[in-house]
């Protein structure tokens, strides 16, 4: 591995688009060899694991308790060290998401209320058919990030 390489949220079960990042079993920088657990998701019928295809430096791109789309950047694996990573996350978040969804977007009531809050828009949110207060959260914290 000479780059870094992205992690996505993984399709587990065809008729799931989502899942929760449960739980993270590493530390954000840590070097994790191949096969390692990296992190515990959740989806509609399962809880899974998710190992890492190769050994390097595991750098988070979503928050536990952060419900993600299918194909969403989960985290980078980097050959070494990232001194600076908030230039970094300008370079790796790059949308990964699948075109909206045909139809109206359902947004719940309390996702809406933190929207404003956030000054956030419904085109923060493309491709998602729902939106829920952990989805605005998780966009509120990439906008930190970088």
């Amino acid at each position: 591995m000479s780059e870094p390489r992205r992690i996505l949220v993984p399709l587990e079960n065809p008729n799931d688009e989502f899942a929760t990042l449960l739980r993270w079993h590493c530390c954000l920088g840590e070097r994790v060899e191949k096969g390692a657990v990296l992190a515990e998701l959740e989806n509609a019928k399962a809880t899974f694991e998710l190992a890492a295809e190769e050994a390097g430096h595991v750098y988070f791109c979503a928050q536990e308790g952060t419900r993600l789309r299918v194909g969403d950047l989960l985290a980078v694996l980097s050959p070494t060290v990232i001194e600076d990573a908030r230039q970094f996350w300008a370079e790796a978040a790059a949308p990964t998401l699948p075109a909206a969804p045909s139809g109206p977007v359902h947004i719940t009531a309390k996702a809406r209320k933190r929207m404003k809050e956030l000054g956030l828009a419904e085109n923060n949110f493309a491709g998602l058919a729902e939106v829920r207060l952990a989805d605005v959260e998780a966009v509120a914290a990439r906008r930190l990030q970088t």
